[in-house]
């Protein structure tokens, strides 16, 4: 349990899926990092969450905070925009 709970709290920042889901180059070991943290469900839902949060949340913009869009069941399917 205190592993998963280590493993949680490295998967559970945005940057972390970012350069899983979004490497600069295509790699063996992305993919197989990939797969693997498939496997494991707080992965996935870690994931999600990270996909509602950059669509939902509120972000700074220029000189003013810019209001989160409304997450949809629809925005699913569709591939996050790289950061």
């Amino acid at each position: 349990m205190l592993v998963g709970f280590i493993i949680q709290g490295i998967l559970g920042q945005n940057v972390i899926l970012s350069i899983i889901f979004y490497p600069t180059y295509p790699s063996f070991y992305n993919l197989l990092i990939y797969f693997i943290f498939c496997l494991y469900p707080p992965f996935n839902f870690t994931s999600l969450f990270s996909n509602i949060a950059y669509i939902a949340s509120a972000h700074p913009g220029a000189n003013m905070w810019i209001k989160g869009k409304t997450y949809f069941w629809s925005d699913l399917l569709k591939a996050r925009p790289k950061t």
